[in-house]
């Protein structure tokens, strides 16, 4: 439910401040509220507190609630990071706001991430990987989302035999790409901005009638129009740069699901990793 929403649904009585309150956050949203909330009293002529009570009263938990929502909206808009800068506003915060107000974001975030998700796409995301058998996982992110795509593959290749880290680099892909088959499917990260190669690689793998799922930004993606199963991740972040806490968390949620199914095979699988790991001495004792 956004500010107009919240408006709407205001039964009671407005006082002459909270009109003041009102007509400047409905003339000014979503910029208007970017600010601090001392900005807002300023301009109406009433005191910081009366414009945080105000917006409590219309349902918000807090004022950082409400710019959230408001850099939400105009960061969806928003492709690049070079046109998102002016959004961190025109105040230089402390160090400690920032501490603070990433951890809100964030968890904000994560709240939206799970709510926006349903159940049943999950598991159809881990029935998808569980059905393989002996075809092939191919994981795939470029640009921004290549770390996410690193990371899932990372922990999902101790899960699944035959799992295969696309690179972003178009010089390889069509080598890696000579063995793909109906029968195998392409996990893509796709989060703005959307990388052309991975668009690419999707619409191969449905051109060739193999399964295609995702972790996207929205149901308007290029990825999400070409897969079957999509999983949705909140970006929001108080600097110009998007927050990819919610698609580690995610990516998190599904290696979980896939051991929980496939433990014997986990353990097996660590095992041999360790006593590799041990002979090469990969790590320090």
């Amino acid at each position: 439910m956004n500010l107009f929403a919240r408006i709407d649904n205001y039964s009671k009585k407005l006082t002459s401040s909270e009109a003041r309150i009102l007509e400047y956050a409905k003339g000014s949203y979503p910029h208007g509220v970017l600010g601090p909330a001392r900005i807002i009293a300023e301009k109406v002529g009433v005191s910081t507190a009366t414009v945080t009570r105000f917006f409590d009263k219309l349902g918000y938990q807090s004022y950082a609630q409400l710019q959230d929502e408001a850099r939400s909206e105009v960061s969806a808009k928003l492709s690049s990071p070079l046109a998102r800068v002016y959004l961190t506003g025109s105040e230089v915060p402390s160090s400690a706001a920032i501490l603070k107000g990433t951890f809100a974001t964030d968890a904000n975030n994560l709240a939206r991430t799970y709510k926006s998700n349903r159940i049943a796409d999950f598991q159809k995301v881990i029935q998808t990987i569980l059905r393989l058998g002996e075809h092939t996982l191919y994981v795939m992110g470029a640009k921004n989302s290549g770390p996410v795509a690193q990371y899932l593959h990372a922990n999902l290749s101790a899960c699944v035999r035959h799992t295969v880290l696309l690179s972003g680099d178009d010089g390889t892909l069509a080598d890696a790409l000579v063995d793909a088959r109906a029968d195998d499917v392409l996990f893509v990260i796709s989060i703005r901005r959307y990388a052309h190669n991975t668009i690419q690689v999707a619409k191969y793998f449905k051109e060739i009638g193999a399964k295609v799922i995702c972790i996207t930004d929205g149901k308007n993606s290029p990825v999400a129009q070409r897969a079957e199963t999509c999983l949705f991740v909140d970006l929001n972040s108080l600097s110009p740069f998007d927050s990819f806490t919610a698609a580690f968390t995610l990516c998190n949620a599904i290696v979980g699901a896939v051991v929980a199914q496939r433990r014997k095979d986990v353990e097996q699988s660590l095992l041999r990793s360790q006593k590799l790991s041990d002979f090469l001495r990969v790590f320090e004792k």
